[in-house]
């Protein structure tokens, strides 16, 4: 694993425990990070971001490393600012640690992450779930879309995919999704799933405003439909929370037999 940090003796206080469960550890500085680009071919399984200052711009780094890595992303934080938590799960931070954390629960954490099956996918060779135009690979978590160039996903990302697939044209309750996707050991709740959903759209959707296949329905759940009329009704709450946020407009517009809002991308 790779740890990236504002205090390099302080992280290196990980080193012992970490190698008690078998991890290899690599520790670079914020200020001598490496070509991410030259490196992103390193097999790091997990990377974790050890923050003690808030002299720099983690989020922007979390997002830098998303774009370069696809492997689980933990950000370590004496923040406890929740709107501060909301743009790092955004930047990809795969689970926000707020510190002061206990050596035997950092442990456990890592450990869990470290699991190559901890979202329950049956990771069988060349096992592969068809729908046209979608066939993923759980295995390499790899995702083509009318046989285009294929698309890498991460971990919770292919087993979300990957539930919402196996149940095409059902809608899957936010509790199943949460309690399938995140591990038990792992704390998974309602704001970590709207953040996994944007995540995923913006890989998957032509256009991620308007969604054509991962639909929200409002009280209940998801749904992935492949064919493009449903009436179901769309929740825009991401969609008002973002405009929100970007000092945008939501927009009403109709779209697919459905009436729900968006905003300017």
């Amino acid at each position: 694993m790779l740890i990236i940090t504002d205090h390099f003796d302080l992280a290196r206080t990980w080193i012992p425990g970490l190698g008690q469960i078998g991890a290899k550890v690599s520790i670079v500085s914020c200020s001598k990070i490496p070509d991410l680009e030259n490196t992103k071919h390193q097999r790091f399984d997990v990377i974790i971001i050890d923050t003690y200052t808030a002299n720099f711009d983690f989020v922007a780094l979390s997002q830098t490393i998303r774009e370069n890595f696809e492997k689980v992303l933990l950000l370590l934080t004496y923040d406890r600012d929740e709107r501060l938590h909301l743009l790092l799960y955004r930047a990809g931070v795969a689970e926000v640690i707020v510190k002061p954390i206990g050596v035997p629960l950092f442990l456990a954490k890592v450990s869990v992450w470290l699991q190559p099956n901890k979202e329950g996918i049956e990771m069988t060779p060349g096992h592969q779930l068809n729908l046209t135009p979608f066939m993923l690979n759980t295995l390499h978590r790899s995702l083509t879309i009318h046989g285009r160039n294929a698309i890498r996903l991460s971990s919770l990302e292919c087993s979300l995919l990957a539930l919402l697939m196996r149940n095409e044209g059902q809608v899957v309750e936010t509790e199943t999704i949460i309690e399938r996707v995140w591990s038990k050991s792992l704390m998974g709740d309602e704001n970590l799933l709207k953040n996994l959903i944007y995540r995923l759209r913006r890989k998957v959707e032509p256009n991620p405003a308007v969604p054509r296949y991962i639909h929200t329905v409002k009280g209940q759940g998801y749904l992935f439909q492949v064919n493009q009329h449903t009436d179901y009704n769309i929740d825009a709450t991401l969609v008002r929370e973002f405009a929100t946020e970007n000092g945008t407009s939501a927009t009403t517009v109709t779209h697919f037999e459905t009436e729900y809002e968006t905003y300017p991308m």
